[in-house]
């Protein structure tokens, strides 16, 4: 299959803006354990989730090659400024739109993604949300100043949510896999220091040696540069058996088709965004290293203190994927990538 050709914005972190946010982040033959894996999460077209090839974020300006941010002030999550969104407030009372479009009971009647640890690598996920609580795989770690258990700026407590939130009362809106636990690795989004690409590849070789095997990166580099570290970290992390899930960015509204990292590394499921029509969203990145495309639009989450958002982005797209990952995992537990073909996708977890 080819890949998501689309006609014609910043990828950095994987998030585009906030509809009622402020916050928000985002080469060579594949590995052929990954491309399998790659097109079951394709099969399950019951999710929103399409595939668009068979191999699109954090990344913001930073002072050195390979960083993916500079200084506190400089970083821009790629969502516009809004004050709509308060971090502590209320909960959205519908079924966002990319829930209902899954089988959730006939889903999570196999699957719930119990047992199953994601790692979430990003600005940090607030356990504070009464959804998040009981979704920690302990206090997890951070490469920056302030706890793996925080995040002042809510990207990752978006991230983690979509992938893991456990269900309240009042609101529609929970993860993909609710039974899953999310392990937290803070690697940027610090009061006074952000991360780089060498503080993202600690937190992926960290990830792999707690034995885990999903990993979701809502972000990129600087530039959208290659990165030697990074990349014998990713190539490490794949031949572990891990599966990197990253966005693909949202650089793509002028036709952008420029790889970022670390989602065209080979091995790495690169996630692109669709919205409520199953096309592209019009920021998404698009080329031939966009693996599936998933609902990244009006994206309900979670928010630092409690409380739900939306926002738009390849951030979001991308632990969606991760959740049906770790359904899969839960239904599968001793299924590696290379022994996942696509037809068993469908019978098992949605039939």
């Amino acid at each position: 299959m080819r890949g998501l050709d689309v006609m014609g914005a910043g990828a950095r972190s994987r998030s585009r803006k906030s509809r009622e946010g402020r916050e928000g982040r985002n080469g060579g033959p594949r590995n052929g354990g990954t491309r399998a894996l790659q097109r079951v999460v394709g099969v399950l077209a019951v999710t929103g989730l399409c595939v668009v090839s068979a191999p699109a974020a954090l990344a913001d300006s930073g002072s050195h090659p390979g960083s993916v941010s500079g200084g506190r002030h400089p970083v821009d999550f790629g969502l516009a400024d809004s004050s709509e969104c308060v971090f502590g407030g209320n909960v959205i009372k519908s079924t966002p739109w990319s829930l209902q479009r899954v089988l959730l009971d006939q889903l999570w009647a196999q699957a719930t993604g119990k047992g199953v640890t994601v790692a979430v690598i990003d600005t940090g996920v607030d356990s504070s949300n009464p959804q998040l609580s009981g979704a920690m795989a302990g206090s997890g770690k951070s490469y920056v100043d302030g706890a793996a258990n925080k995040d002042i700026e809510g990207h990752g407590t978006r991230v983690a949510g979509i992938i893991a939130a456990r269900p309240v009362k009042g609101t529609g809106f929970e993860g993909i896999a609710p039974g899953a636990k999310i392990l937290s690795l803070r690697y940027t989004g610090g009061e006074n220091k952000q991360g780089n690409s060498t503080t993202m590849s600690d937190a992926i070789t960290y990830a792999v040696a707690q034995g885990v095997k999903i990993i979701n990166i809502s972000s990129d580099t600087s530039a959208k540069e290659d990165n030697d570290t990074l990349r014998r970290a990713v190539a490490a992390a794949v031949n572990s058996g891990a599966l990197i899930i990253a966005a693909a960015g949202n650089d793509g509204a002028d036709g952008n088709t420029d790889k970022t990292y670390p989602a065209s590394y080979p091995g790495v499921l690169a996630v692109a965004a669709s919205d409520r029509n199953d096309e592209r969203a019009y920021f998404s990145q698009s080329g031939d290293f966009v693996d599936v495309a998933a609902p990244g639009v009006d994206m309900v989450s979670t928010v630092p203190k409690k409380g739900q958002c939306t926002a738009d982005g390849t951030s979001f797209a991308a632990p969606y994927v991760a959740g049906v990952a770790a359904l899969l995992k839960q239904k599968h537990p001793g299924w590696t990538a290379a022994q996942i073909p696509p037809q068993r996708l469908v019978a098992p977890l949605v039939r």
